[in-house]
């Protein structure tokens, strides 16, 4: 399994070279002329839809035949998820290689400058972005992610450009067009970059056990956090529709809302911001760029402050006792051997014991959602660790709620 792990991890690897390639030659055609290397990115970019095919396949078949543990099946989906944001920045190079012979302009002319530093700038996050995922670096990850609204400056400040430039140079207007094309999708491989590293860092938040939302808007973000009432909201200052303080506001407001601790990121660094934070009611204060520790001894510590009991080292109903340290668990002070799920459906339950949950609800907090898993194999874990946590003739701690679901209780 590792093996088809480390396949599956170097065929995305591939990919995103092929891409960075890709989007590098495009660049170099537009700026050189150079219809000889426009002809070869279009006639590249079959084979990123090839690797695109053979990631999906090798998913497939991980998943299928496997059927890996929970965090393991996370890396199988972000790595096709990966691919998926990989083969539209394949499509966004080949866009701008087309439209490189409408381009009459002299792209060396102080004039368009900004459209190298746009490119620069977005190539160089790309290549971190790879990077990030070729040694798992979380903090490369969130440069890039930081770096987004640096993006956002220069592109804007192009359009701006090229806008004027077309009031003033109508006998260049095909070519200006062209290049504010080629701007916006410049601008878009960026945030396709900066969505592959919002995918690692939501990887890592998973790995550390945490379930984990994103949304991309502050409007989106308070549908999801009322619908979802989370332990914590990590809130970025800069977003699309309006600011972090904004939404933290709405939070702190709301009756069924106030008493989750807000965490806001943030590139600005003056005392001033961190007031205005902390005035609407935000817990904590994180300023970019940050390392992957600093962020989860935040959470941490902000989860224990409100919600004492879902990170404490041991946790008890009746006589099982678990050790979240040492992974281990106990039946009368004997240790009980658990399977990987087992344990972590065992974790779930004694965080809120005679509540009752349904497949459905194991599932998507257990295995994760989205996850291709039948309901019924919920059932089978249950027998397992009722087996296991039942022996010597015990009283049975699973109960069964014919058409309901299940429950840790007597």
């Amino acid at each position: 399994y590792e093996g088809q792990l480390k396949t599956l991890h170097s065929t995305v690897l591939k990919m995103g070279a092929l891409c960075e390639s890709q989007f590098s030659n495009s660049i170099i055609a537009l700026v050189k002329k150079d219809e000889e290397l426009v002809d070869k990115v279009i006639g590249k970019d079959e084979r990123i839809d090839e690797l695109e095919k053979k990631i999906d396949d090798q998913v497939v078949n991980l998943i299928t035949l496997r059927q890996p543990m929970a965090i393991d099946l996370r890396e199988t989906v972000s790595a096709m998820r990966i691919a998926a944001e990989l083969e539209r920045i394949g499509d966004l190079a080949k866009n701008i290689a087309k439209r490189v012979k409408h381009v009459k302009v002299d792209l060396n002319n102080g004039n368009f400058s900004l459209i190298k530093s746009a490119s620069d700038l977005v190539q160089g996050n790309l290549k971190k972005t790879l990077d990030s995922y070729s040694k798992n670096d979380e903090k490369l990850a969130l440069s890039v992610w930081s770096s987004d609204k640096e993006v956002d400056v220069i592109i804007n400040k192009l359009l701006e450009d090229l806008l004027n430039h077309m009031k003033n140079e109508k006998k260049n207007i095909e070519s200006l067009t062209h290049l504010l094309f080629i701007a916006k999708n410049i601008e878009r491989i960026g945030d396709h970059s900066t969505n592959i590293c919002e995918y690692l860092i939501k990887y890592n938040l998973e790995k550390e056990g945490f379930k984990v939302y994103c949304s991309e808007t502050g409007e989106d973000a308070l549908k999801v956090i009322k619908e979802k009432i989370p332990d914590i909201v990590i809130l970025d200052w800069m977003l699309p529709d309006t600011s972090g303080i904004d939404v933290c506001r709405h939070i702190k407001i709301d009756k069924k809302l106030k008493n989750i601790p807000v965490l806001i990121l943030t590139a600005k660094g003056e005392p001033d911001d961190k007031i205005k934070g902390l005035e609407v009611g935000a817990d904590d204060y994180v300023t970019k760029p940050f390392n992957n520790k600093e962020l989860l001894l935040r959470v941490k510590s902000l989860i224990k402050r409100s919600k004492p009991s879902l990170l404490d080292e041991t946790a008890t109903f009746k006589d099982l006792k678990i050790d979240r340290i040492t992974k281990k668990v106990f039946r009368d002070n004997k240790e009980v051997k658990l399977g990987p799920i087992e344990y972590k459906l065992l974790d779930f339950f004694i965080k809120s014991p005679q509540r009752v949950y349904s497949r459905e609800q194991l599932l998507n907090n257990v295995w994760g959602e989205n996850i291709n898993v039948e309901s019924r194999t919920v059932d089978v874990h249950i027998r397992r660790l009722r087996k296991a946590i039942n022996l010597d003739n015990k009283v049975d701690l699973i109960r069964t709620v014919r058409s309901s679901g299940y429950s840790l209780d007597v």
